[in-house]
Formats: structure tokens, sequence, C-alpha cells
């Protein structure tokens, strides 16, 4: 639903044949794909047509040829006509904003680099580079303060030791670089130290806790609001999380599996060029009865801490999303999955927002049936 706009019902089918290639052997791993996405909605939008092809694909390489050192990168990207849906995987599940894309380009690659030193004493070095560009923007939707493409860049060196058999403490410093097509940017240095323990019946507790230093770069056109706010160049918030995975029950060969996450980070949203702390919380119930039934309930929600200013258009930008999704998968064969779900979401402006309410209702249930030529390994339940 767009903002404004009536609800509106529509049917849609997807269709995703996927493509691989797998190279393994004892100490290296290699694989790549590709999945056109073809989607097919009816109604469809008056500016897009009723099928919509999206071209994804990915590589992975994975090598431990030596005891002490692994090394893994990836890659991958997608171009092509997304639905309104799969923006979120492009842009990323927490996005409150979204554009109305009709064609966009994305890739992305990411490398990290492990070491243990001693028993206790382990070293590593991540990296990742980003690039978004939207193909072909809406005639009359883009204005000097609109972010057609985005470019970042990140790494992180970080180091761990070993406390206890169950606790460990990690010790990282994230540095990024960001830049946006209307000429402005950020740099930011985020440390952060964090602490992982491992709870009885094989549940695992993360708690992470930091800061993160902003400094804008390069300057908006006339009229578009700077990165960080009017009159500032620099910021610097607090950031930290707690998630907790748990083994809730077992009965049988039904095993019940909860996680829950709660965080703040500072958040550079691609979108509409804005750099704010946001909040996040995340709960989710999960069933596995085996060998053949999975049952997952998941909650999401995510907002900005602080007002955000209007869109040129005069409008707030949607800076809180939440999403409500059920699904429920069953192992038909070795080479035959088929799932069922629904998934409720929304989105609005920031909390404090004058007469807020939740302006992009989407409602869907769907049917998903997967067929593979390799089997598909049954799940399996965790020795007590």
């Amino acid at each position: 639903m767009v903002p404004g706009a009536e609800s509106e019902a529509f049917v849609a089918e997807i269709l995703i044949p996927r493509l691989a290639l797998e190279l393994r052997n004892p100490g290296l791993a290699f694989s790549a794909w590709y999945a056109p996405r073809i989607f097919w909605e009816d109604p469809h939008p008056p500016a897009a047509s009723g099928t919509l092809i999206l071209h994804t694909f990915g590589l992975t390489f994975e090598a431990r040829r030596f005891r002490d050192i692994e090394l893994t990168a990836s890659a991958g990207g997608s171009i092509g006509e997304p639905d309104y849906t799969t923006l979120t995987g492009v842009l990323g599940t927490a996005q409150p904003t979204l554009p109305p894309v009709i064609d966009i380009a994305a890739v992305d690659g990411q490398a990290r680099v492990a070491a243990r030193l001693t028993e206790r004493w382990g070293a590593s070095l991540a990296g990742k580079v980003a690039y978004w560009q939207w193909l072909d923007p809406v005639p009359g939707t883009v204005t000097p303060g609109t972010v057609t493409n985005q470019t970042s860049v990140s790494g992180e060196p970080a180091v761990g030791f070993r406390l206890t058999p169950r606790d460990a403490l990690g010790l990282g410093t994230t540095f990024g670089w960001v830049s946006y097509s209307y000429g402005a940017g950020a740099f930011t240095v985020s440390p952060a130290t964090t602490w992982k323990r491992r709870l009885e019946r094989e549940a695992e507790l993360n708690v992470r806790l930091g800061m993160t230093y902003v400094h804008a770069l390069g300057s908006p056109p006339p009229g578009v609001m700077p990165l960080l706010g009017v009159g500032r160049t620099e910021a610097i918030s607090p950031i930290g999380s707690a998630d907790v995975v748990l083994h809730l029950a077992r009965r049988d060969e039904i095993l019940f599996l909860g996680r829950a996450f709660a965080g703040v980070d500072f958040y550079l949203d691609p979108v509409i060029g804005t750099g704010v702390p946001r909040g996040l919380t995340a709960v989710e119930l999960t069933a596995v009865s085996i060998p053949s039934w999975t049952i997952s309930l998941r909650g999401d929600f995510a907002t900005a801490l602080q007002s955000v200013p209007p869109l040129p258009n005069g409008l707030p930008p949607d800076e809180t999303a939440f999403s409500v999704t059920l699904s429920v998968r069953r192992r038909l064969t070795e080479n035959f999955y088929a799932e069922l779900g629904g998934r409720w979401a929304n989105r609005g402006p920031t909390l404090d927002t004058p007469d807020f309410r939740f302006d992009q209702r989407q409602l869907w249930a769907y049917l998903s049936l997967l067929a593979t030529t390799r089997p598909i390994p049954r799940p399996t339940l965790p020795k007590q």
C-alpha cells in the first residue's frame, strides 16, 4: 500500500528457477549460482508491466587448508525489476522507507579471514563493499535530495579471548564510508566489545556494547537537509544489543526453539539520506518435528529514536517498520518441500510524529513449492 492510497488486493505468482555449481574438497569449497525471479501480479501497478524479472546471482568461497586459519568470501547481486517485497532483500529487512523503484541494480562483496593464535586467543579481519543504483527513477519522484545510488565500504579488525569453556570476550572496531548520489556522505567509526556465554541446554547469550562516531562528508544541494541535521557535521551515539537463543523444550521428536533480540544502532538511511539512532527488536519461536515439519512465528520492529525532517514534498518519511510472519514448512520427499505462510507488515513515520499512524499496510498469504535435483537433508535434533 502506498501512503495516501486505498488498499488494493492482488494475486501474485513467483517462479524462481536456480542453477548452481559447487566444487568441494576437504580444504576448499566454491559455489556459484544464478536465479531469475519471475513475478506476475494481477492487477499490476500502472507504471509496471504484469511480469517483473529480477536477475540474481552469487559466488561463495571457503578455504580451510591451514588448521588455524579460515578464509571465507562471497559476492552477489541483482539487476532488473524487483517487486515491492523484494526491495527489503536488496535494501535490508529493517529498511522503513522504500523507493518506488521499477529497475534496480545492486552488488556486494565481503571477505573474512580468521586465525586462532593460541588456545584462548583469536583474531579476525572482515571487509565489505556494496553498491546499489536506481536505474529508471519514476518521473516526478526525483528531487534534489533523492538518493538514486549509494556506495559503501566497511572493514572490521577484531580480537577474541576465551575466558572459560562457556564465556568469550571480543573487541572490534568497524570503520565505514558511505557516499550518496546527491553529494553527501559519511565516515563512521564504531568500537564495540562483545560477551558470549553458552547457557544450559545448548542455548547462547550474546551481548554487545559500544559507540558510533559519525563525521558527515560532502555537502548536499541547496534546500536539502544535511545528513546529521542543520549545523551538525559530527555525531556520537551509543550502540548495543542483546541476543539470546534458547532451546525452550523438547518432547519426544519435537524441539521448541526461541530467539529474542533487542538493540540500538546508528542508522544511515540509504533511501532518504539521513543519520539517526535506531531501536530494533525481534522475537522468533520455532517448532521442529522430525523428520518433516518446521513451524515458525517471527516478529520484527524498528524505529528511529529521534525526529527526522520531512521529505521535500512536506510528508514525514517512514522511519518505523514492523512485520509478523508465520510459516509452516513440510518436507514431502527428499527433493520436494512445500511451505504455507502469511505476513502482516506496516510502515509509518517516527513514533513522536503528531497524529502518528501506519500507512503502508501489507497482508500476504502464500504457498511456496521447492523442488531440487539434490536431496534435501532431513532436520536433526541436537543431542541432550
